[in-house]
This record gives C-alpha cells, sequence and structure tokens, in this order.
C-alpha cells in the first residue's frame, strides 16, 4: 500500500492502456487501478482477495457472537440477544461500504460520482449541471446539487442505518424490560 503503483504493475506487453490514477482505501482496506480504458471496464482491484478474507473474519467473528449470546441461558427473549449484536454489525456493514467510500472522496471524485449517479438514472435524476456537493456526518448524507434539483448518493444506505438504529434500540428496550427478575 506504500507504492501502490508498482503493485498495479502493467496493463499489457506493450502498454497499450496505461495507468492514469490508483485510489488507495484504508478500510476496507483496497487498491483500485484506473486505466485509461477504466471508463468502459471499470478499475481492477488487485487486492480483492484481502478484501473477501477480511469480510469474512468479520462474518464469522459476528456469527460467533450471535451463536453464544444465543445459547446463553437467560429468560430474556433469544431474537432481542441477536439483535443487539446484529443491528450494530449490520449498520458498521452499512457504513464501512456505502457511506465511508463516498465521504473520503475528493470534490472531483465526488463529482464524477454524482455525474455517474446522473447518468445511471437518466429518466428520473434532474438533468442540469452539477453545482456542488455536500456531506454531513450527522445526519450521513452526501448530497449531489444540480441546478435543477438536489439527489442524495446515499439514500438506500441512510434508510439501512435508521432501521438497524431502530432494530438496536427495540432489542436494547425488550433486554432491560424482559430481564430476568432478581429475587428478594
Amino acid at each position: 500500500m506504500t507504492r501502490p503503483t508498482e503493485v498495479c504493475g502493467q496493463r499489457t506487453l506493450d502498454d497499450d492502456y496505461p495507468l492514469t490514477h490508483v485510489r488507495v482505501d484504508a478500510f476496507p482496506p483496497r487498491l483500485a487501478c484506473y486505466w485509461t480504458d477504466s471508463s468502459t471496464y471499470g478499475p481492477s482491484h488487485p487486492t480483492a482477495a484481502g478484501t473477501w478474507l477480511l469480510w469474512c473474519g468479520a462474518a464469522l467473528l459476528v456469527a460467533g457472537t450471535v451463536a453464544w449470546a444465543i445459547a446463553l441461558s437467560s429468560r430474556t427473549p433469544r431474537w432481542a440477544r441477536a439483535g443487539t449484536v446484529l443491528a450494530p454489525a449490520t449498520a458498521a456493514t452499512i457504513w464501512a461500504t456505502g457511506v465511508a467510500p463516498l465521504m473520503s472522496l475528493s470534490t472531483v471524485d465526488l463529482q464524477n460520482e454524482c455525474f455517474r449517479w446522473q447518468v445511471a438514472h437518466l429518466h428520473s435524476a434532474p438533468s442540469g449541471e452539477i453545482t456542488k456537493t455536500q456531506r454531513s456526518l450527522l445526519p450521513p448524507a452526501v448530497d449531489c446539487i444540480f441546478t435543477d434539483g438536489t439527489t442524495s448518493l446515499i439514500r438506500i444506505e441512510t434508510l439501512g442505518l435508521s432501521c438497524c438504529l431502530a432494530v438496536f434500540l427495540i432489542c436494547c428496550a425488550a433486554l432491560r424490560l424482559l430481564k430476568t427478575p432478581t429475587p428478594l
């Protein structure tokens, strides 16, 4: 990760498609190599195996914790014990895969993402030019402001985070209200 251009290497022996730029993300660890033909085929990801190992390890950790929480002998419902582990884990996954990558983009890269979104949603997107972008941490928002409207790049992720928070609060309330009464 200290010399990403060396990890990307050379695309072909005759260097038909030279490397234009490299993007390094710390979490999840990812290295994206952008070539002159990346607009057609997308970037290559030489660190994909390491990223999959990281996510598999995290999934095993969460599954083990949920299994342990469910196996505890308690009068509180199993769904409440499992929900207090699964809801934050799901929220962390949504944040790491959907929100954090957009929050860490430069202004130019974020405007490029807005343009890509506009092209992908041609019939439902605002048709004007991008005037600016806005980001906020709480509540999480990444907005593209066009001359004729505004759209959010993380609308689905924000809904998912809100649902995770609601499930977590319900599970915590169930644990608190339904806990085993203490003998006198």
